[in-house]
């Protein structure tokens, strides 16, 4: 691995001990995810080698697990991870789909969300907040979120079939559709922005970092641009030891 954007957002290299990144194309299309470590040389780049980045078997759902030390390689099937342990990295993997790190710098808690257009609809960037206040007690006025690079509007086309699930689900749908010709293009982004607001968390607490990666650029990896080339990035978040 010669070169690996990681995106860090604003202002949290601040906060005691976190651990945290947007990375760009991490994993080729033709890994093989069970055979040894993938991430191995993302890990060293990043400063984590020998640890463990915990991920998920990601299924477009509302489910979120919480991960405690010692942190398996793989939680199991969903699309959230929380975490209050110390030493326990979470990590998702995206090529479209919009990845969301959660932060409670006081408690130490963390989330890492995988929002593709089923889990903007079912809700999961909400729900993590949720599961982030019952399990560990955590104030949505003071968690930070980050919503990272994703494909955007300009690039993210559906059918009417799609836009109609969201009309049922999204109660003003008309700031984040734009009609093109027989198709519609939606902000995913600024849909799961929206649920985290409705959350609970203030606007000045949400940082959107990234590009388009369908458009901006060849940091990342799109499967609407690249298709069957397309490999993943990872999004981590964890507090060190």
């Amino acid at each position: 691995m010669t070169h690996l954007t990681s995106l860090r957002v604003p202002g949290w290299d601040r906060i005691e001990g976190l651990a945290h990144g947007f990375l760009g194309r991490t994993i080729p299309s033709d890994a093989v995810m069970d055979a040894g470590d993938p991430l191995c040389d993302a890990k060293k780049a990043i400063g984590l080698a020998g640890s463990v980045i915990t991920t998920v078997k990601q299924v477009h759902g509302d489910q979120i697990l919480d991960v405690h030390a010692p942190a398996p390689k793989q939680a199991g099937e969903a699309d959230a991870m929380a975490t209050g342990d110390p030493g326990v990295f979470l990590g998702i993997f995206t090529a479209d789909c919009v990845p969301i790190l959660i932060v409670d710098p006081g408690r130490r808690v963390c989330a890492a969300v995988h929002a593709g257009w089923r889990g903007t609809v079912a809700g999961i960037a909400g729900v993590a907040v949720a599961h982030l206040s019952v399990r560990y007690g955590c104030d949505s006025m003071r968690l930070l979120a980050a919503i990272g690079p994703a494909i955007d509007r300009c690039c993210f086309e559906v059918g009417p079939e799609v836009a109609r699930v969201f009309h049922e689900s999204v109660d003003d749908l008309d700031p984040f559709l734009e009609p093109h010709g027989k198709q519609v293009r939606l902000d995913l982004r600024g849909l799961n922005r929206l649920a985290l607001l409705q959350a609970g968390i203030p606007s000045e607490r949400i940082s959107l970092v990234g590009p388009c990666v369908a458009c901006g650029g060849d940091d990342f990896y799109s499967y609407r641009r690249d298709h069957d080339a397309a490999g993943r990035q990872l999004s981590f978040v964890g507090f060190l030891s």
